[in-house]
């Protein structure tokens, strides 16, 4: 029997990379502002993944929570349209900058920005059960609270979609003390609780149905 050979090689993301289609040429602009200015955004397979998962589910409210260069608010709004979209970022520049690519590239698009603590936010929002949807991807420290948040306050069959579950590979790392590994290791942890679906494109997607 032949041995068994990994798919994991050296640049095969940048080759997978190359095979997911671009909705439009404005994708390959922010992926490349991005890169020039060190600012991480989602990976595009897990990007492509997500854009199929909310056609798949059909939300009509999303509640992002992680702006970033809005590269992946850019591949929500092309799953459906008429889509209600809010989306939170404590960086005032990458949020401004978003805004700014978003609202021309999408004029008729009902889009909310806010500048702000993500935590923060979410410990005083009295409308999350207003989202169907809600797409984390913002500092890994904070996703155990905001999934507590999250279970608390949002409306039963609430989606949710965390990014960055395989933390670059470091979840199976068995001695860490740093506060992201161990912040992801609990989530997983909690997600025993759930039927979840993992995807993994990128650095990981995992979806539950609260």
């Amino acid at each position: 029997m032949k041995e068994f050979q990994s798919i994991y090689k050296e640049n095969f993301e940048e080759q997978i990379n190359s095979l997911i289609k671009r909705p439009s040429p404005i994708f390959y602009e922010m992926e490349e502002y991005g890169k020039q200015n060190k600012i991480p955004f989602l990976s595009i397979a897990s990007a492509q993944c997500l854009n199929y998962i909310i056609k798949s589910e059909n939300p009509n409210s999303i509640l992002e929570l992680g702006t970033g260069i809005g590269y992946s608010t850019i591949w929500m709004l092309e799953a459906k349209k008429n889509l209600v979209l809010t989306t939170i970022d404590r960086n005032e520049k990458e949020i401004i900058h978003a805004k700014k690519i978003l609202t021309v590239n999408y004029p008729d698009a009902k889009l909310q920005f806010l500048n702000q603590d993500i935590l923060e936010y979410l410990r005083k929002a009295e409308n999350l059960f207003e989202f169907d949807f809600i797409f984390i991807d913002h500092d890994k420290v904070d996703y155990p609270e905001a999934f507590e948040i999250c279970k608390k306050k949002c409306k039963p069959k609430t989606i949710l979609v965390f990014d960055n579950m395989i933390w670059h590979g470091r979840i199976f790392l068995e001695n860490t003390n740093k506060p992201s590994d161990l912040a992801i290791k609990k989530i997983w942890s909690e997600l025993q609780n759930y039927e979840y679906e993992f995807f993994s494109s990128g650095d990981g997607l995992v979806k539950i149905r609260l």
